[in-house]
């Protein structure tokens, strides 16, 4: 089977059910498991991967208000990589590429499965149909049973401790919190998250908003910029 990811989740869920080698093609944002950044790339996106979080966020404003998106398909990429299955999503549609870039005509029919999740049972749900697609059933369903084991020893780890506030920020110029799942992971973990409701879109937020729901502990992003970025801000803060 040749199966060809247009979102980085669906390739580590293929990863996880061990079906790594049925991926012909990914997107070009991918990276895990490493061996896929060897495979062609079937997209790309207009916006430097220098680019500030503000300028970032611009773009993505003005692609959306004309009604495209930020990121393409290579239509002869696909085509050549002649798939099967491909996998994309339907969550977002400034995150990924969407489905509706899919050709028409490709050179043969392929079973297009859309992930969709807004929550971690949906996620499962993503999991067990990427499963079904590659016939790959047994293998999706001790994934989930897994994935459920170690969120339920989690859960039971910190039950009885008292919850922190949380504050999970998606993206910080402007700043959202962040949503979907995350609450549901901060729940999990043990914590209170204060700006975000489980199932929820991530929303534009200001910092009077975050002083305003009191959080003991913030997230962001990883890497340096975010760090640098809520250090200023904690620095010019009132005591």
């Amino acid at each position: 089977m040749r199966v060809v990811s247009l979102v980085p989740a669906a390739t580590e869920i293929v990863y996880a059910i061990g079906a790594i080698d049925e991926l012909v093609a990914v997107t070009h944002d991918d990276d895990y498991p490493p061996t896929v950044r060897v495979l062609p790339s079937v997209t790309r996106s207009t916006i430097p991967h220098d680019a500030s979080a503000r300028e970032i966020d611009r773009q993505v404003r003005e692609a959306g208000a004309r009604g495209e998106s930020t990121f393409h398909l290579d239509e002869q990429a696909l085509r050549d990589a002649r798939p099967d299955v491909i996998l994309g999503q339907t969550l977002c549609a400034v995150c990924a590429v969407t489905l509706d870039q899919i050709p028409a005509h490709l050179p043969r029919v392929p079973q297009v499965v859309a992930l969709d999740a807004s929550s971690l049972a949906g996620m499962f749900e993503d999991v067990r149909r990427i499963g079904t697609a590659l016939g790959r059933d047994a293998d999706a369903d001790r994934l989930i049973h897994d994935l459920g084991s170690r969120l339920a020893a989690v859960e039971a780890q910190v039950a009885g401790l008292s919850r922190p506030r949380v504050a999970c920020l998606e993206w910080l110029d402007p700043l959202f919190n962040a949503g979907h799942w995350v609450p549901e992971q901060v729940r999990i973990g043990g914590g209170e998250d204060v700006l975000g409701t489980a199932g929820a879109r991530s929303r534009e937020i200001g910092w009077d908003d975050v002083l305003a729901a009191q959080p003991e502990i913030v997230t962001g992003r990883r890497d340096r910029r975010p760090r640098r970025h809520l250090t200023t801000r904690r620095a010019a803060a009132p005591p």
